[in-house]
């Protein structure tokens, strides 16, 4: 019996060891969601799959589904945080780990995704100092929370998240009411008990 394979980009938001050889690996996908799936044999020092599928890696990941979890059949790194300098990855992890505490179960978001995928790109191809950053970081969470339906319409800050980019004109609008965000960021966090 053939299984169809499903070919996804995705975050790997953490793992845990399984079996003696294996590894229980949680992924959000753009295509899928939230998913969990098993890689057999990934911490031995032979297998190609262990470097793709680090935590908190980019991947693109080769998906086969079973009874009750998927099958990780292959994977090909998309990006590489270890790129990252200190204060970027730091701000990286923190953003995949609000994922971590804010996704349950299978369900596309590709608009989710793409919040995520785009101010990955921009960290990693920009020179940003920490001031940008926070606000880099601040209006990355401020979308990921208005995708998820936590935050309240704002009309000064509708127009921040009416797509994913980072130019100028947003990220000014962003520091010029940085107050009212951080505001809506913290009382969506309370309100959401995370």
């Amino acid at each position: 019996m053939s299984h169809h394979i499903y070919t996804t980009s995705g975050f790997v938001l953490g793992s845990n060891s399984y079996g003696e050889t294996g590894k229980f690996i949680n992924i959000f996908t753009r295509e899928l969601g939230l998913v969990s799936g098993t890689a057999s044999g990934v911490r031995t020092l032979s297998s190609k799959l262990r470097y793709h599928i680090q935590d908190y890696n980019m991947a693109t990941f080769s998906l086969v589904k079973g009874k009750e979890v998927w099958r990780i059949t292959g994977a090909k790194e998309i990006e590489n945080i270890k790129k990252l300098d200190k204060d970027k990855t730091v701000v990286y992890l923190k953003i995949l780990n609000l994922l971590k505490r804010l996704l349950h179960g299978e369900e596309k978001n590709e608009y989710l995704f793409d919040i995520v995928y785009s101010f990955l790109n921009y960290i990693s191809s920009n020179e940003v100092n920490k001031d940008k950053l926070f606000i880099i970081e601040s209006l990355t969470v401020f979308r990921i929370l208005n995708n998820l339906g936590y935050i309240k319409s704002n009309p000064i800050l509708n127009s921040v998240v009416l797509n994913n980019d980072f130019d100028e004109i947003i990220l000014n609008t962003v520091e010029n009411n940085k107050k009212e965000l951080i505001f809506e960021i913290n009382r969506a966090l309370k309100e959401s008990h995370m």
